[in-house]
C-alpha cells in the first residue's frame, strides 16, 4: 500500500531482491479505515506489507492490524511518515 511516487522504486528493488509481490492497494489522505485495503492484501496471500503513508493513514492501518485475530495479521513495514503525528497515541493505545 502506499505512494504512487514510491511504486516504480519498490518494484525496481522487489526484483532485484526477488521478492515476489502479489498485491498493491492504493487510499486517499484522510481515509478513515484500511480495513478493506488490508484484507484484500491477506487474501491475495501477502505475508507482509510495505506501507508508504503519511501519520494519519498509518494509524489507520496499524488500527486495522490490530482489529484482525493475532493469527491473522502480518508485519507491516513502513517509512517515516507513521512515527509522527497522531501515530503516537495509536502506539500507545496498542502496546
Amino acid at each position: 500500500m502506499g505512494g504512487r511516487s514510491s511504486e516504480r522504486s519498490f518494484k525496481q528493488a522487489s526484483e532485484a531482491h526477488q521478492v515476489q509481490v502479489v498485491g498493491l492497494q492504493w487510499f486517499h489522505w484522510g481515509t478513515r479505515t484500511l480495513e478493506q485495503e488490508i484484507d484484500a492484501l491477506i487474501s491475495m496471500g501477502a505475508q507482509a506489507m510495505v506501507l508508504v503513508a503519511n501519520a494519519p493513514e498509518g494509524a489507520e492501518a496499524a488500527l486495522a492490524m490490530a482489529k484482525r485475530a493475532i493469527d491473522k495479521r502480518v508485519p507491516i513495514y513502513s517509512h517515516w511518515g507513521i512515527t509522527g503525528g497522531i501515530s503516537c497515541k495509536v502506539w500507545v493505545y496498542l502496546s
